[in-house]
């Protein structure tokens, strides 16, 4: 009777939403998962992770493309100097009237920054690198693209962190349509140093 039920529920999900709760879900999948690693914990971090990230997510971002290249600037330098050029592409059907790109050192407002996915785009320079996240040679946000027309770049700058953001027009978010965007953003301009 019991691998019947099992058996249901795993190859009828709705049979499954109609008798569980949003929690018992978060427990069937992070036993199962824990089943399937071998690992309880590493389960749960996982499952964590993921469950952050996706479930209640209010912006999802569809045929996202993303491209880096690292080119070599014709500068003399002691060690090897790169810039890093990231664009990024997707369609996305927005609820965030703003969208920010931050810079910056501290550790503690990177994490807190980078829990918010969907609006914010945080880098993190190691304050040992000897670079400043506050310089626009550390990075910049040179382009941003909403439906094909460039969008106005805002930058603010404090010790040790900038900030650069970008309002999209408003009847873009009361359209409730997607909408194209592109973003392209240049890194640190000299050894590599920082994390995205």
């Amino acid at each position: 009777m019991r691998d019947a039920v099992i058996d249901g529920f795993a190859f009828e999900p709705a049979d499954l939403a109609r008798v569980a709760t949003p929690e018992t879900l978060d427990k069937i999948v992070t036993d199962g998962l824990a089943l399937r690693l071998g690992d309880a914990s590493f389960a749960d971090e996982i499952y964590r992770d993921i469950r952050q990230q996706a479930i209640g997510m209010p912006e999802r971002l569809h045929d996202a493309r993303t491209s880096i290249r690292l080119t070599q600037p014709d500068l003399p330098a002691a060690v090897p100097v790169f810039v890093t050029t990231v664009r990024w592409e997707f369609t996305v059907v927005p609820t965030y009237a703003t969208r920010r790109f931050a810079c910056l050192s501290d550790w503690d407002e990177y994490r807190d920054l980078d829990q918010d996915t969907a609006a914010t785009s945080a880098w993190f320079v190691k304050p040992e690198s000897g670079l400043d996240a506050g310089a626009p040679e550390t990075f910049e946000l040179v382009e941003f693209i909403v439906d094909g027309q460039p969008r106005p770049i805002r930058r603010s700058a404090k010790a040790g962190s900038q900030t650069y953001s970008v309002s999209l027009p408003r009847q873009t978010l009361e359209a409730g349509e997607p909408v194209k965007v592109a973003d392209t953003d240049l890194g640190p301009r000299a050894p590599a140093a920082a994390t995205r």
